[in-house]
Order: C-alpha cells, then sequence, then structure tokens
C-alpha cells in the first residue's frame, strides 16, 4: 500500500540504532557534524533560540568554515523564535539557510500546513530521523517538561538515500523555482552495508501530499 501510494520503498541493508534520550541522541548528532567532511543537510520543526539552538548553528558554522556544504531547513512556525541574524556567520562562510512557508508582513497565512520533520543526512552516510526537535526542553532541563523521552533513530544505508530524497523534496518547496537544487548538487549515498539487515520503509505525508499516507497506514495495521 505505502509502495503504490506514495512510492515508498522497502529498504533492507540498514544498521539502526534506536535513542529514547535527548542527551544520547544530540551527543551522537554533534560528534558525527563535527566529524563531517563533505556535506550536512538538516531540517527541523523546532530550533529554539536556546543554548541548544546556538550550540547546533555554531557546530553548523565551524564545519562551513571548513569547507563543509552546509544547508539548514527549519519551519517559520515551530521555529518562530529564530531571525535571519541568529546564522549571519554560518551564510558568511557559506552555509545556505532557509524556512518553510515563511510569515508576510508579520502574518503566516499557513500556520495549519507546517513541516514537522526532523531530519539530518551526514556526507551521504549517516541519517537521522525521529521526534527530538532542537531545544533544551528535549534535554529535560526545562522545569515546564521535565524529563522529555521521545524516539529517534540514527541511520546508515540504504535507508539514508530516502532520507535526502525527502530532504530534497523539502528544500525545494522553501526556494524559489530558479534557484531549485537537482538531485546532482547532493552527495548520495554510496555505501552499502551488506551485513546490516535492518528493514526500513520511509513514509511520509505533509503539505505536499493530499492524501493522508501515515494515519492510512496505521489503519491499514490495525485492521
Amino acid at each position: 500500500m505505502n509502495l503504490s501510494s506514495t512510492n515508498a520503498l522497502v529498504t533492507y541493508h540498514n544498521a539502526i540504532q534506536v535513542i529514547h534520550d535527548g542527551e544520547q541522541k544530540f551527543e551522537a548528532l554533534f560528534h558525527d557534524i563535527e566529524v563531517a567532511t563533505k556535506e550536512i543537510n538538516i531540517q527541523y520543526y523546532i530550533i529554539q533560540n536556546d543554548s541548544l539552538g546556538q550550540a547546533l548553528i555554531e557546530a553548523l558554522t565551524r564545519r562551513a568554515k571548513e569547507g563543509v556544504k552546509v544547508r539548514l531547513l527549519y519551519d517559520a512556525v515551530g521555529s518562530r523564535g529564530l531571525r535571519r541574524s541568529h546564522f549571519k556567520q554560518l551564510l558568511v562562510h557559506g552555509g545556505e539557510v532557509k524556512s518553510f512557508f515563511p510569515s508576510r508582513l508579520g502574518i503566516n497565512f499557513r500556520v495549519n500546513n507546517r513541516n514537522h520533520r526532523k531530519l539530518c543526512i551526514i556526507d551521504g552516510d549517516i541519517g537521522y530521523i525521529g521526534g527530538f526537535n532542537v531545544g533544551n526542553e528535549y534535554l529535560g532541563t526545562n522545569r515546564q517538561f521535565v524529563y522529555w523521552r521521545d524516539v529517534h533513530l540514527r541511520m546508515r544505508g540504504e535507508a539514508v538515500r530516502e532520507l535526502l530524497e525527502r530532504f530534497l523534496l523539502d528544500w525545494n518547496r522553501a526556494v524559489p523555482t530558479k534557484h531549485r537544487a537537482e538531485k546532482e548538487d547532493f552527495l548520495w549515498p554510496t555505501i552499502l552495508l551488506e551485513t546490516a539487515h535492518s528493514p526500513v520503509q520511509i513514509v511520509t505525508s505533509g503539505p505536499n501530499s493530499s492524501t493522508e499516507h501515515l494515519k492510512n497506514m496505521l489503519v491499514k495495521m490495525i485492521t
């Protein structure tokens, strides 16, 4: 059903790390960012303007300074605390930053049509996907939220290509038509982990689909 409705391929050669803790997730993510050598594509619904959000932008800026291609996409409503000035150094060093469905004249006319995805693809080799946004509350340091338990995946293998396909589609929805990226502009996975055997299927719903693919999948599984 997922294959026919949204072209969601099932990939089989994947190595998966399941993460439930925010500190563990961001320790792994920041490490992978720091050792990136070629390309970082990252998108979040929420990037807070707090110590964790600022640390992420600083980490991306350091890699951009070293010549790593950095693309950052954030949702204009979920990350409404961000301003263009927060990315000044990242932009100076060649990073690209886009917001999804930004506000016009101080009003966002697509408040219910948001991009909630949390993706990161590093060097075409490592992929992250899951529920943790970027903010101190996801580290359990916000008294209002106390401890935040969620699910995030760190993966290597064939499914990373599917994550990058999704990022490319979302990136091009956030840029003018004449500036849209081509597949050739990205670093695609070339490593096949034949010894890894975790099956993965990336299924997406969102602003670019009229069908509720995820809900239909869950209903199908229940029935």
